[in-house]
C-alpha cells in the first residue's frame, strides 16, 4: 500500500515529476511512493491507479509552466472528466477525505483560475500550494518543507535529511578542474604560492561547471518535456 500518489501530466511536467518521485522514494521507500510507470502491473491500467489512490494520504499534483494552456487546449472547463485521467486522479483525490491533495508548482508554473477547469477539478484551486525551484538551491529547500509535511500527513519517517539527497557532481567536479589547473600552472613554470590564488580558482572552477551543468540540466529538460502524450 501506497501513502504518497504523484498525478501529472506527461507532455507538462514529467521531468519535475520523475525528480520528486526519485528523492521522496529515496526519502520514504519505494513501496510508500505511487509512480505510474514503477507501479502499474500488466491488465486495467485505469482499476489500478484508482485502487492505487485509495489507501494514500497525500496526492502531490505537479503542475508545470504548460499546465494551463494545455487544460485549456482540452477544452477548458467544458473537458470531459472521462477522457482524462489526470482530472480523473484528482477528482478522486478531492473527494477521498482521508486525501489531502496538495499542488506542487515548478518552475515558473502558477494555478489555474476555477473558470478555467471542469466543475469536478475547480476543489484543486482551494487546496494550499507548494513551490518548487528549477535549481538545486531551491529545489532542495522546496523539497525540505514539503517532506516535513508529508511525514506529518502520512505519518511516515523519512530515511534521511533530505540534505544527503544532494547531488555532489558540482563539487566534484570544480575540484578536478582545479586540480588540473594547478598542475598546468606548475608545468608552465608559474605555480600558485598564495592561499588566495588558490581561492580564485576554486571558485573560477566552481561558477564554469555550475554554467555548463545548469545550462545540460536546461536542454535535457526541454528534451523530456517534449516527449508526446502516450
Amino acid at each position: 500500500m501506497h501513502s504518497i500518489f504523484i498525478s501529472y501530466r506527461r507532455e507538462d511536467a514529467k521531468a519535475w515529476a520523475f525528480s520528486l518521485k526519485r528523492d521522496l522514494a529515496k526519502l520514504f521507500g519505494d513501496n510508500e511512493v505511487f509512480w505510474d510507470e514503477d507501479t502499474l502491473e500488466p491488465g486495467r491500467w485505469r482499476e489500478q491507479i484508482k485502487q492505487g489512490l485509495k489507501p494514500c494520504k497525500a496526492m502531490l499534483v505537479v503542475i508545470g509552466p504548460r499546465w494551463k494552456d494545455i487544460a485549456e487546449a482540452r477544452g477548458g472547463a467544458g473537458t470531459l472528466i472521462e477522457k482524462d485521467v489526470h482530472f480523473q486522479e484528482i477528482v478522486q483525490g478531492l473527494e477521498q477525505r482521508q486525501t489531502t491533495v496538495i499542488p506542487v508548482l515548478f518552475e515558473k508554473a502558477s494555478m489555474p483560475g476555477r473558470a478555467l477547469l471542469p466543475p469536478q477539478v475547480q476543489g484543486l484551486c482551494d487546496q494550499q500550494t507548494r513551490k518548487i525551484g528549477d535549481n538545486s538551491i531551491f529545489y532542495l529547500a522546496g523539497l525540505n518543507r514539503l517532506v516535513k509535511e508529508l511525514e506529518q500527513l502520512t505519518g511516515l519517517k523519512a530515511r534521511s535529511l533530505v540534505r544527503n539527497v544532494v547531488d555532489w557532481t558540482t563539487p566534484g567536479v570544480a575540484g578536478a578542474l582545479t586540480l588540473l589547473f594547478t598542475v598546468f600552472f606548475y608545468l608552465d613554470d608559474n605555480p600558485l604560492t598564495k592561499p588566495g590564488e588558490y581561492l580564485a580558482l576554486l571558485l573560477v572552477a566552481l561558477l564554469v561547471t555550475w554554467c555548463i551543468r545548469t545550462a545540460w540540466n536546461k536542454l535535457r529538460g526541454k528534451h523530456e518535456r517534449a516527449e508526446p502524450q502516450e
